[in-house]
């Protein structure tokens, strides 16, 4: 959630993080250098050949890539809570419940119905 807080100034070519602070949090959060992802959320590198050149973003397109990382980390988190539900329900025998993740939480249905 801390990663969608970030907020933006600038304009069409140029944008900069508007509350440092939150990076910061995301950053320490997600165990990576502040500067390092306010860059990655400010500009954007291109690779042509050997040679790397560093592109500023405007502020639409910072918030593209800033919605972009929170989606792609929402989709990893829900991606190993799927798989670590998965080994702490796993049995050999046979089990007539049901077990459902969806994104309101985890539920065991013991019989089919609501």
């Amino acid at each position: 959630l801390t990663v969608g807080n970030v907020t933006f100034t600038g304009d069409r070519n140029t944008s900069h993080v508007e509350n440092k602070s939150v990076v910061i949090e995301a950053a320490k959060l997600l165990g990576v250098n502040p500067k390092r992802l306010g860059g990655a959320l400010t500009h954007r590198t291109v690779k042509s050949g050997v040679e790397k050149i560093k592109a500023p973003l405007g502020v639409q397109n910072a918030q593209g890539a800033r919605d972009a990382l929170a989606k792609a980390l929402y989709g990893k988190l829900f991606d190993w809570i799927v798989s670590r539900t998965n080994v702490a329900i796993a049995t050999n025998k046979y089990s007539a419940s049901i077990g459902v993740l969806d994104i309101y939480g985890f539920e065991i249905l013991g019989v089919n119905g609501f």
